[in-house]
Formats: C-alpha cells, structure tokens, sequence
C-alpha cells in the first residue's frame, strides 16, 4: 500500500502470484460507401485489474493488511493506492491509483501454509515507465 500523502509504501505481504489487468475498449469506424471499417479507434480504458495470491501470515489479516473493509465501513471506506514491488531490487514495477479491494478467498490444506488470494480494482496504472492519467480537458465530478 502507498500512503498517498508521504508517497511512502507500507509492505502488504509477500506474494507469490501478482496478476494485473488492463483493457482498452476499441471501436471500429465505418465510413459510407465502405464496406470495410475505415480505422479503429480507442473510445475508453476499462478498471485496472489485481489478483495477489500468497502465503497467509497469522496476525496479518486481509482486513488489516489488504485494506479490505468490514461490512459496516463499507459506506465510509477510502481509496488505496497499490504499488507492486520487486522484493529483490525494491524498485517498483506498477502502481495502481484509487484502488478498492474487492474480497479475499483463503485455502486451509492439512500439513500445507495456508494461502490467500486478495483482488483490488483501480482506476489507472503507473509502469516502470509510463505515468498515465486523464488530460487536462476530461470531465471531472465534484
């Protein structure tokens, strides 16, 4: 997790599969008179999407750890934001912005660790190399 305000990041956990996501809608353009589409053209890009599954930690529940909320802070939860990093150079790989966890699953196996699988959606992505987000003249709610 990354402290929005420090830009400090709070070690989550140590995962053993990170999954992530994103989509781009694209829609073609006919033109009359054509018969085959003209250009594809990008109209959206869908939520960034954030599989972690790792090894379960006792004292370290996904409640505490993931951001994942309690029913009754559901109302009242705030954004996240998720940054993956690489354990052994500690530099980032990605960074996902307004990020709500989405639940959690656990597996309990006889005389195997227990495991965790925490899903997140967010809004946009930063990688290693790339900064992304609306242009100036996008639509902004209040």
């Amino acid at each position: 997790m990354v402290d929005p305000n420090t830009n400090a990041a709070t070690v989550m956990g140590i995962f053993n599969n990170v999954s992530v996501g994103l989509q781009y809608s694209v829609d073609p353009i006919y033109l009359l008179g054509r018969y085959s589409a003209d250009e594809l053209v990008y109209t959206a890009q869908d939520v960034v999407h954030v599989t972690a599954t790792g090894w379960r930690v006792v004292g370290a529940d996904p409640q505490t750890i993931a951001k994942v909320p309690p029913l009754q802070d559901l109302m009242t939860n705030e954004y996240v934001e998720l940054a993956i990093l690489d354990r052994e150079t500690g530099l980032r790989l990605a960074k996902v912005h307004s990020v709500r966890p989405l639940g959690y699953t656990m597996s309990v196996v006889n005389r195997q660790t227990t495991e965790i699988t925490v899903t997140f959606m967010g809004l946009l992505i930063d990688t290693e190399t790339t900064t992304n987000a609306e242009s100036p003249g996008a639509t902004q709610l209040p």
